[in-house]
């Protein structure tokens, strides 16, 4: 059976799934993937986005817990915050190392191009994707961050 994803109110083959580098949900890894506007720090439009969406954050206690929990004390943006200067610090270990990006790092995901060989070697101590191959010798590699990567998990990678 081949394997089907539903994004943005479409089905499509899952091998095609993508989610913009820019996706707030993935940014700040809150693990939901709606998002809602805040403009000076008042919701702008959720009546209309919970009706839109069908009401899937009224449905969803767990959700409604999680957002609320999110937008206390700028918690949401101090999380997306940290996940960001996780991934600068990462970015800059491996630019000083001498690798070039697939695309300029500028959220918690980079994508570093790197040897095979050191990609082999690092796929045997962590977890990332093998983004896409940009020659024989190289490939652009996904590595994202969240809230809580350590700051000694990235020097360790470095």
């Amino acid at each position: 059976m081949p394997k089907i994803a539903y994004i943005n109110s479409k089905y499509i083959k899952f091998n095609e799934a993508k989610i913009h580098i820019e996706d707030r949900g993935l940014q700040f890894a809150d693990s939901v993937y709606e998002v809602v506007a805040i403009y000076k720090k008042h919701l702008v439009d959720f009546d209309f986005h919970i009706k839109q969406r069908g009401a899937l954050l009224a449905k969803g206690r767990a959700l409604g817990v999680q957002f609320l929990t999110l937008f206390q004390d700028e918690l949401y943006f101090e999380l997306g915050s940290h996940a960001n200067a996780m991934a600068q610090k990462l970015a800059r270990g491996i630019q000083s190392a001498g690798y070039a990006f697939l695309t300029p790092p500028v959220s918690n995901q980079i994508f570093p191009i790197l040897p095979k060989v050191l990609i082999e070697k690092l796929e045997k101590e962590f977890q990332f994707y093998v983004w896409e191959t940009v020659d024989d010798e190289k490939s652009a590699i996904r590595l994202v961050t969240s809230w809580m990567t350590q700051a000694s998990e990235v020097d360790e990678f470095i």
